[in-house]
């Protein structure tokens, strides 16, 4: 689970926590729950939901590279890989935020969530978010198109661009991150339109506008940066 590209600014990482969070919480996620935060990066997410989402409950957080800011409130784990440290069953919630993407392989992609499932309680919530592979802009690089791209192309492109050696993402597209997930016990649904909603600045639960969120829904591979889907681990 490398971390090359995690982002360490407190304002981006507590409001991109409080829409996590609010979107757990719709979820189910009760205040003395259990949470794995999965490639903690800054720990922003880890400590904004241990202060207030789970303040009763316990929050543990993993990364193969340490680089949190936020180290207070929540319990820290290095891990080497893909698997896990913990026995089946463990946690309430998972939270696999923006990691799929920098996995080496589909088939690391694969056992990474077969891992984070393996130790989710059944009835368990999962939070699942990548980049859409079809947006115009990649991230990362900060780069258009880059991720349409085949490998090759798009690592020769970075260089040109002088943003690094090599393309070292995988984004997914909704219909492949679907695909992955129905190889693990969860029934996840997607909440890309309320995250939005958040990130708009619209009530969460009233979504957005029918017409907008239509919009959004039948031009999501070009409209749409994130797919994200909570499931629940039957």
């Amino acid at each position: 689970m490398p971390a090359p590209h995690a982002v360490l600014d407190s304002s981006s990482r507590n409001r991109q926590a409080r829409r996590i969070a609010t979107i757990l919480v719709n979820a189910g996620l009760q205040p003395n729950a259990t949470v794995l935060d999965v490639g903690t990066g800054s720990g922003h997410i880890a400590g904004y939901l241990s202060d207030n989402t789970v303040p009763q409950g316990r929050v543990t957080s993993v990364d193969v590279v340490d680089l949190r800011v936020r180290k207070a409130g929540f319990d820290y784990v290095s891990v080497a890989g893909a698997a896990l440290p913990f026995g089946a069953s463990t946690f309430d919630c998972v939270v696999s935020n923006h990691l799929l993407e920098h996995l080496a392989s589909p088939e690391e992609q694969q056992i990474h969530l077969e891992e984070v499932t393996r130790v989710l309680k059944t009835g368990g919530i999962l939070y699942v978010a990548v980049p859409n592979r079809w947006f115009i802009w990649e991230s990362h690089f900060d780069l258009p198109f880059l991720s349409w791209l085949p490998s090759p192309v798009a690592s020769k492109l970075v260089r040109l661009a002088g943003k690094g050696d090599v393309y070292d993402c995988i984004p997914l597209s909704d219909r492949k991150l679907r695909r992955l997930l129905k190889h693990t016990p969860v029934s996840s649904r997607s909440v890309a339109g309320e995250a939005a909603s958040f990130r708009l600045g619209f009530n969460y639960n009233s979504v957005l506008p029918g017409a907008l969120l239509s919009l959004m829904r039948a031009l999501g591979g070009v409209l749409l940066p994130t797919f994200i889907r909570v499931g629940i681990k039957e």
